[in-house]
């Protein structure tokens, strides 16, 4: 429709009139095949038609019909925030308010935000970067993806932050690929706990999402953000509108079959660290709060909501509270619990008979690779579009 527009050399629309709305709510509608076949006719004939009319356009002799369809895409993934009531996913990239919960301690903050500062300016090492000069990196992003946020923490926790990441513009342009990860670790201190900050480039960060990893998805969702540029919000609404619940719920429910075959089940009785079924419980809990919300919307990460959101027997949640509320016991060897033993037992598999498959959702599609293209060379665009001299 807009393609029409611009070859009549008139401006394209992000808000479309009442009858172009129509028509693509239309063909965006459940459809018998023989309804598809139809519309699909439709639209290959319009599309011929705007080929002819460029033929004999006003436009400049080397405009192309591909080149100004692949533009057109761009600019409706950019300002697609003018018609987003949530103004989500071509916002600017400034720094908005940043989420903390009250119940982490300031001097962790202090922490985890001068650790963060000291990576963006650190020198490489030779393990983690073979391309010589700085490693000096732009950390879009960082939030607490541990048991701090998962409800499982005691007076020893350490932090885990997950980061997102680009390099200075000129990294790109080099033979050699500059890192697309890295991980820090800082050993605790009288007044701060260990912390533990793994990285993700950007382009590496939206193909994880892509691909249906969890967790870069929770580390989004975290409720404890130590920095955000804005990319948060926008990597979120992706994640709402393009990512395949089934896709992630297959990747929870490896996850919890996994920690509960591996730190559970094949521990001797007296021999399995209560914390292990916190693991495994987790992953497990988020994939049934989806198939009980029928795949809309993504579940909490805390233990204790996911225990109400899943419908667990009342056994299970309170074995499971008194899990969390044993403090830094949480950590220590003891003996099976049967009640959790059973629970895991009846939904990941029993006994001799195998995993089982994790549940179906309803029907849900991942958005096309080239819509995720579109989302990551716009963000790209906005970080390092106006860098100059390879610097930020």
């Amino acid at each position: 429709l807009d393609l029409e527009r611009v070859v009549r050399c008139q401006d394209p629309l992000v808000l479309l009139p009442d009858d172009e709305r129509k028509f693509v709510l239309g063909i965006r509608r459940p459809m018998r095949q023989e309804e598809v076949m139809e519309h699909r006719q439709l639209i290959l004939v319009r599309i011929e038609a705007v080929k002819e009319q460029l033929k004999t356009s006003s436009l400049a002799r080397e405009a192309d019909f591909d080149t100004i369809t692949q533009w057109l895409r761009s600019v409706r993934v950019r300002c697609s925030s003018l018609v987003d009531p949530m103004n989500l996913l071509a916002a600017p990239l400034q720094e908005p308010s940043i989420g903390i919960s009250p119940d982490i301690d300031p001097i962790v903050i202090a922490a985890v935000k001068a650790r963060l500062d000291e990576i963006q300016q650190e020198i490489a090492k030779p393990e983690m970067d073979e391309v010589a000069g700085a490693f000096g990196v732009r950390i879009l992003f960082a939030s607490e993806r541990s048991s701090r946020v998962f409800g499982s923490s005691h007076a020893e926790s350490d932090c885990d932050v997950k980061a997102i990441f680009v390099h200075p513009p000129n990294r790109y342009h080099q033979l050699s690929p500059p890192p697309a990860a890295f991980r820090r670790k800082y050993p605790a201190t009288a007044n701060a706990p260990s912390i533990e900050i793994q990285g993700w480039e950007l382009k590496q960060a939206v193909e994880l999402l892509f691909r249906g990893n969890p967790a870069p998805l929770e580390a989004l969702r975290s409720p404890v953000v130590y920095k955000d540029s804005g990319v948060g919000c926008r990597l979120r609404h992706l994640a709402v509108t393009e990512c395949d619940p089934s896709v992630v719920a297959r990747a929870w429910w490896s996850h919890a079959a996994g920690n509960y075959q591996k730190y559970v089940k094949a521990k001797e009785d007296g021999q399995v660290v209560q914390k292990s079924y916190c693991h495994a419980l987790r992953p497990l809990l988020c994939v049934l709060t989806l198939v009980k919300q029928d795949g809309r919307g993504w579940p909490k990460m805390d233990l204790p909501t996911l225990l109400v959101s899943a419908g667990v027997p009342d056994q299970v949640k309170d074995a499971t509270l008194s899990l969390l509320a044993s403090g830094s016991s949480i950590c220590s060897v003891g003996p099976h619990s049967p009640v959790l033993d059973e629970f895991f037992e009846q939904h990941l598999g029993v006994k001799g008979q195998g995993q089982k498959p994790c549940p179906a959702l309803p029907g849900h599609s991942r958005g096309a690779e080239e819509i995720w293209d579109q989302h990551l060379q716009a963000l790209m665009m906005d970080i390092l579009g106006d860098s100059r001299a390879g610097r930020f």
